[in-house]
């Protein structure tokens, strides 16, 4: 089965101290038609890993080490012609902000003409063809390729990058928060539409997000990230149901629900700010954050337990019973 997979990948930006490490030993692994979050705060280090994968990084950072594989092909030793072909061709990429990310100078139907000319070396009549059936396959009218960005709405132009995204028939797709700056009815439209797509065409999509209610939705598997870590990972149900991480668990707590009662304060939440990756914490990167943390967790980093099937998470003392992390 064909795989995408992130396997102890480091991400840093030079300091004056020395490289700054904004992505820490992430693994994670994606097959085709699944969907999978990639969760955390804003600052977790998310971007960065999807963009890792597709060589982007800012033109200050650099992967240090590790290894993204596709099928088994090392993407990070690739000279950037060979990398060329993949990203947009066997992964497409679909950008935080579509009206940033959007060309505003030319009209949605040339951006996804140049789109397919560059992936599939269509002509010009084949291009109109395929242009059609891409919008069609995103619920756009045909006239929308007429319009340039400013006169698209915001999912008009979310379901536009999707185009691009597809328009190489690609094998797995990296969603980066695709819903950010949408109001909850079209949020719905987008994600439907992404979950629609991965079945008809049997992509593997990593969600990044930093919406639980999203991931919970939407997704079969979810990777937390906190301080560039990947510190817990899982089937939704078992991740949702008996988080290991205190920051799982602190994040899950924060969500609003339907039915709490009323005056009973404000929601939840997880005190602190993200961790300063030029001034990490000894120990566990979580532990000034975390309300149980024991004094193991000041002074020593956590190794990865198993808590299941394929649940487990960097933790000295994971779960709801335990006594800090």
């Amino acid at each position: 089965m064909s795989a995408l997979a992130v396997e102890a990948l480091t991400v840093a930006f030079p300091g004056p101290a020395g490289p700054v490490e904004v992505v820490r030993g992430a693994s994670l692994r994606l097959e085709r038609g699944e969907m999978v979050g990639l969760v955390g705060e804003s600052g977790s280090g998310k971007s960065l890993t999807a963009l890792a994968i597709l060589g982007l990084l800012p033109p200050t950072a650099r992967a240090t080490s590790g290894r993204v594989l596709l099928d088994g092909r090392d993407l990070l030793g690739l000279p950037e012609r060979e990398l060329r072909l993949v990203r947009g061709g066997a992964i497409g990429l679909v950008f935080q902000e579509p009206l940033s990310a959007l060309n505003p100078v030319l009209t949605a139907g040339r951006q996804l003409a140049e789109a397919l000319r560059a992936h599939r070396r269509l002509g010009r009549r084949e291009c109109a063809a395929a242009a059609r059936e891409l919008l069609d396959l995103v619920g756009l009218p045909e006239r929308a390729a007429a319009s340039y960005p400013h006169q698209l709405s915001g999912g008009q132009r979310q379901r536009v990058l999707l185009t691009l995204a597809l328009a190489s028939r690609p094998a797995f797709l990296l969603a980066d928060e695709p819903t950010t700056a949408l109001d909850v009815t079209v949020q719905a439209q987008i994600l439907d539409l992404l979950a629609a797509l991965r079945v008809r065409l049997r992509l593997g999509v990593l969600l990044v997000t930093h919406d639980l209610a999203v991931v919970a939705e939407c997704c079969e598997r979810a990777y937390v990230m906190y301080a560039g870590q990947i510190v817990e990972e899982g089937p939704v149900p078992a991740l949702f149901g008996s988080p290991g991480h205190p920051y799982t668990a602190g994040l899950l707590a924060a969500l609003p629900r339907l039915g709490r009662p009323a005056g009973r304060g404000t929601l939840p939440v997880v005190p602190g700010q993200v961790a300063d990756p030029r001034h990490l914490p000894p120990g566990c990167a979580f532990h000034p954050r975390c309300p149980q943390a024991a004094n193991r967790c000041r002074e020593e980093l956590p190794a990865t337990v198993e808590l299941g099937p394929g649940h487990r998470c960097r933790c000295f003392f994971p779960g709801p019973g335990g006594s800090g992390g």
